[in-house]
């Protein structure tokens, strides 16, 4: 986006809108009652992964259960990770009119993602934990830099392939995050239906009328559930007869469709149907932030979309052309050049190019200076500001390959030409004006290492402004 914005294109940017949501449904392992007694605990059951289902995107869904054995975890991680793969691939735009091969080239580079979001609704504080043990292995593993979590919440996992399974010197990633991060907590009925709008999404379920050793025969059973099975122990509540037979509806509708029809393809349906209906309010919140010009799955919670949001009201009349220089500074003296200045910069650009082993034969010189006297009583060609006592002229190369010629050089003040160094001119043009929009208008600005400061730096002014901080 920073990229397309450089070149005055970012209104032809899309938002990211590729990513996969995933679900589990689990069964109880139930205690026997002198185990419970020995936990000295509530404890009366285990919760184990049972059935898994993800939906890629509107047309394709993939689900896998226990029938494979425990590996049927690492089965649809796998398949999530071959998915993957296939996005990043396709992840290009369009030839947009006017825009060079070059730089089109170089932005399908950046528009490649090698990251894909992998959503789950309340995952953070369940099913993560479901599937935690399986992300480490040769194939792929958890990548200790890019995690947000504590023992019960999980709000973010990045899991990479490892390094021998790179494709192109690319290692794909899956993010594994909590829709729930992006919004204010609620069912994902609710979900579907504020944000989706799609009223009684979820279907239904019997899934307290077996446990982990009677799964395998009661969802064998071609027979729809029975109105009791329905009854939910943990809210100590029945079905009513309007919600059983909407169950009913789905039954026979299915059953139509698949000879041999059992409960284990009506729960395979549930599941999907889970990950289905979470999609088009996902993609609703997606569409709604990017009319503020928000990429929402760019951040990670609700909390970093809202501060993008807040920057990007700031920054909604920044003029990457305009001049941000402060009064104080217009008012400042014009710089002028003499003559030993001007020869003292011939000769330093003279000895850089010897060194590098560019041809000089055409180099700026003492006969140049009445060119370069006028020039600089300009601005400066990236940040345009004007050059005055304060601000020295230095010459920036246009073509870092070429000597310093007059063909070649422009006026540039010195931090403008540092910070460039063999950069994208567009870029760091992009880069210092936000800057000086940030300082003329007292906008908050990240504290980090930049082309003209180091890491150890940043830390230096991060550790004296937070030295003066009081409070929370």
């Amino acid at each position: 986006n920073r990229y397309m914005f450089a070149k005055g294109i970012a209104h032809h940017y899309k938002p990211m809108m590729d990513y996969f949501t995933i679900d589990f449904e689990t069964v109880e392992e139930r205690l026997p009652v002198d185990e419970q007694s020995k936990a000295k605990s509530r404890l009366i059951a285990k919760i184990h992964p049972h059935t898994v289902a993800a939906s890629i995107d509107d047309k394709t869904q993939v689900f896998f259960d226990n029938r494979s054995g425990k590996e049927f975890i690492q089965l649809l991680i796998k398949e999530l990770f071959h998915h993957a793969k296939k996005v990043s691939e396709n992840r290009k735009y369009d030839n947009i009119p006017g825009v060079s091969e070059e730089v089109m080239k170089k932005i399908n580079f950046y528009a490649k993602t090698s990251e894909i979001p992998v959503l789950g609704f309340n995952s953070a504080k369940f099913d993560m934990n479901l599937f935690l043990n399986y992300l480490q292995t040769d194939e792929w593993s958890i990548d200790p830099n890019d995690c947000l979590c504590t023992e019960t919440n999980m709000k973010k996992i990045k899991v990479r392939e490892n390094k021998e399974n790179e494709v192109e010197g690319e290692t794909i990633s899956i993010i594994f995050r909590d829709t729930l991060n992006y919004v204010s907590p609620c069912s994902l009925d609710q979900f579907a239906k504020d944000f989706g709008g799609i009223k009684n999404a979820k279907s239904h379920m019997a899934y307290e009328a077996y446990d982990i050793n009677t799964a395998d025969e009661y969802l064998g059973n071609s027979e729809p559930f029975a109105k009791e099975d329905f009854h939910s122990f943990l809210k100590n509540k029945d079905y009513t007869d309007e919600e059983y037979q909407d169950f009913l509806n789905d039954w026979n509708r299915l059953k139509e469709s698949k000879v041999d029809f059992c409960r284990w393809d009506y729960l395979e349906y549930y599941n999907k149907k889970d990950t289905e209906i979470m999609r088009p309010a996902i993609d609703s919140l997606i569409r709604n932030m990017w009319v503020d010009k928000v990429d929402m799955l760019q951040n990670f919670s609700l909390a970093s979309n809202a501060s993008a949001l807040k920057f990007s009201m700031a920054y909604s009349d920044f003029d990457m052309n305009a001049d941000y220089s402060s009064e104080e500074e217009k008012n400042l003296p014009a710089y002028q050049l003499t003559t030993s200045t001007w020869n003292t910069m011939c000769s330093r650009y003279r000895k850089q190019d010897v060194k590098a082993k560019r041809n000089i034969k055409e180099n700026v010189n003492a006969s140049h200076f009445e060119i370069y006297e006028k020039l600089f009583k300009g601005c400066c060609h990236i940040c345009n500001r004007k050059f005055t006592s304060v601000l020295h002229p230095t010459l920036d190369r246009m073509d870092c390959k070429k000597s310093h010629t007059e063909k070649n050089v422009k006026p540039c003040c010195e931090m403008c030409n540092k910070s460039r160094s063999d950069r994208d001119l567009d870029e760091v043009k992009l880069e210092i004006k936000l800057r000086q929009y940030a300082l003329k208008y007292h906008l908050p600005m990240t504290i980090g290492p930049c082309p003209n400061v180091s890491m150890e730096q940043a830390e230096k002014v991060h550790n004296q402004i937070r030295s003066g901080i009081t409070g929370g």
